[in-house]
């Protein structure tokens, strides 16, 4: 909880300084403006002083415009997310186990990867733009109607779109940069401070197949759920390093923290989406239509964290956590509910999707999987290990 606090109070701080820069700026415009303007007893005969002072004032007029812009729409938003971090509750990772069935249609091999799919799930996945369940006979979803009650906001998209929050991969460079800075020292604080220890990461030998990197990094998991730090690292394998997890401990702890995994999402270059909701399900469901077909994310929703993709008309997510069963599994409501276990209704909390790819390309994520990745013989993983 004194982490909680603690963050709250530097996004105050972040918000107090955003405050002080626009009065600055505003004051040096007005300064220089009044300077060049006291000029004019002396400029009077000359003809081009009047067109000049004309742009002058557009150039004045756009810069104050620019800065009462960021003064109306950043320090309200830090100081918004402030008060939501200390509202929210703490993400988590800890669930029941959860069996994964074997879709029909899957030969005997039981072969990890790609080929795990079969067109008996066709019309069963995710609908982004419906809200009504789309059951494929299970009983998890029995009575779980997936309407209404999202009551939630967006960070992710530009102000004109959702007039909303503003955007993680948003244009202004100031903002962004300071965010990032900030998020990645949090981050590194709060795990030195934990006593966490750091292995760097290093590249790969050669380029592995999706499958290959299934096989190296999934097991069985014997942590209390190492779902979201899983994933974090099948991201940094995806981009060319070789990362192992299930560390358990207090690494596995912070990275399935909703704070940490925003502070991630923060990064600068990290292409991000937040959305927050009482109706868990339906808020998947609204960033999974933001998807591209083929490029993979992470989604964290409701109890669980994993790597989603979009595959033509399917979603899909990559299970990790099996002994002899990982690989992709078609998402539906059905599997958000049951897998994921969202709910429809409750508490205000956090849905996130993150771009797999611009997290590889994110040198600070790069750096910070070091407190992920876990030597080969100290991985909480076996046969005695089951998906949570």
């Amino acid at each position: 909880m004194d982490d909680l606090v603690l963050d709250a109070e530097s996004l105050f701080n972040i918000a107090d300084i955003i405050d002080g820069y626009c009065a600055k700026q505003r004051e040096v415009v007005n300064g220089y403006h009044a300077q060049i303007m006291a000029l004019e007893s002396e400029w009077r005969d000359d003809e081009t002083f009047g067109t000049m002072v004309q742009e002058l004032n557009a150039l004045r007029t756009q810069a104050i415009t620019i800065l009462d812009e960021v003064y109306e729409i950043y320090p309200k938003y830090f100081r918004a997310r402030a008060q939501q971090i200390l509202e929210r509750p703490v993400y988590r990772s800890e669930g029941t186990p959860v069996y994964i069935p074997t879709p029909t249609g899957i030969g005997t091999s039981g072969t990890a990867g790609y080929g795990r799919h079969s067109s008996s799930y066709v019309g069963t996945t995710v609908s982004p733009s419906s809200n009504a369940t789309r059951s494929s006979g299970s009983n998890v979803s029995s009575g779980k109607a997936v309407t209404g009650g999202s009551n939630d906001t967006e960070k992710g998209v530009t102000q004109s779109e959702s007039g909303s929050t503003p955007s993680h991969d948003s244009k202004d460079g100031l903002i962004s940069g300071i965010v990032g800075i900030w998020a990645k020292s949090s981050i590194v604080k709060s795990l030195k401070r934990s006593n966490v220890y750091y292995l760097p990461v290093e590249k790969s030998d050669s380029l592995r197949t999706t499958d290959e990197i299934i096989d190296d990094l999934g097991g069985g998991d014997r942590t209390k759920g190492s779902c979201s730090s899983l994933a974090f690292a099948y991201a940094g394998c995806k981009a060319g390093y070789k990362v192992l997890d299930f560390r358990n401990g207090d690494s596995r702890q912070y990275f399935s923290q909703n704070d940490s995994i925003d502070k991630i999402a923060n990064l600068a270059g990290v292409k991000s989406k937040v959305i927050y909701g009482t109706n868990e399900v339906e808020c998947a469901n609204k960033l999974l239509g933001k998807m591209k077909d083929g490029k993979e994310y992470y989604l964290a929703a409701g109890l669980h964290a994993a790597i989603v993709r979009k595959n033509g008309t399917i979603y899909e997510y990559l299970e990790l956590q099996t002994a002899n069963q990982n690989g992709w599994y078609p998402l539906t409501n059905d599997s958000l509910i049951g897998r994921f276990k969202c709910e429809t209704a409750g508490e205000e909390v956090p849905t996130f999707l993150i771009d797999v790819q611009s997290l590889g390309n994110c040198k600070s994520f790069i750096d910070v999987l070091g407190y992920i990745n876990t030597p080969a013989d100290s991985q909480w993983k076996g046969e005695s290990g089951y998906a949570r």
